[in-house]
């Protein structure tokens, strides 16, 4: 089986690649922005390389997963325990991103 980690902690990141990459091109900043090589240039590479992204597609494996019809039991079991927190005052990604 491949490795699946038992908690996961954020702290102030984008988890979303291709909406953060968003947010930076409505502030002009996304073609200076490393974000966009470090992932991969594409918006299937952002996917790839979103912690949000990967989840869902991680639970999609498994029957009854939560992007197949709601039942929330099978992301309890399957998830590893997640905290993530965010700042209010962050000037890079902003704290909406977290929720």
């Amino acid at each position: 089986y491949p490795w699946h980690p038992d908690y996961y902690i954020g702290l102030s990141g984008p988890y979303d690649i291709s909406h953060h990459y968003d947010y930076e091109a409505g502030r002009g900043v996304e073609q200076i922005s490393p974000m966009k090589p470090i992932c991969g240039f594409t918006r299937e590479n952002f996917d790839k390389a979103s912690p949000a992204k990967r989840l869902l597609a991680y639970l999609a494996q498994f029957p009854g997963h939560p992007t197949d019809d709601g039942n929330a039991v099978a992301l309890q079991y399957l998830a590893p325990k997640i905290l993530l927190t965010h700042g209010i005052e962050d000037g890079t990604v902003p704290f909406t991103a977290t929720s």
